[in-house]
């Protein structure tokens, strides 16, 4: 089980406004085609709803092919397109509640995007976020590598 003192930070920058990073983070369509999904590509997020308001809901489906694999939480702050904070619970993955801050600051044509997950740390989940990162830059026409992205992980446990 992960210690709350346990985290994991990863930074890169995209090249991509600032209002289209936050907006594939909070948009079910474009969620749907980069969170979760797995490095061979055998799971499928069939359903993601979102509910933009602070203490509301949030849930991606996920499946697997044998199984339904529920990724949930609830927003604690949005600030678009600055920032965006949730819990974040995924049971299949892990055990506990996690806390995910997302941070989105303009840096002339780019964007630095900053993303902090609490209560669980990069053995666990910085390959999977950085895949997904990787998928995301993918996304939204950034076709640079992550070492030109200036893609950095770092944290405890």
């Amino acid at each position: 089980m992960p210690a709350a003192a346990d985290f994991v930070l990863i930074r890169q920058t995209l090249a991509a406004s600032a209002e289209a990073v936050f907006d594939a983070w909070v948009t079910p369509s474009i969620m749907k085609r980069w969170m979760f999904i797995s490095d061979d590509g055998d799971n499928d997020i069939y359903k993601v709803q979102t509910d933009l308001r602070v203490g509301a809901a949030y849930s991606i489906l996920e499946w697997t092919g044998s199984e339904d694999i529920d990724h949930f939480g609830h927003y604690r702050e949005i600030d678009r397109p600055h920032r965006l904070a949730f819990s974040l619970e995924s049971p299949k993955h892990f055990k506990g509640r996690t806390s995910v801050t997302v941070t989105i600051e303009p840096q002339g044509s780019l964007t630095l995007l900053t993303f902090r997950q609490a209560g669980i740390g990069p053995s666990v989940v910085g390959k999977p976020w950085s895949r997904m990162f990787d998928m995301l830059a993918q996304l939204l026409g950034d076709d640079r590598k992550a070492k030109v992205r200036g893609v950095s992980v770092e944290g405890i446990g």
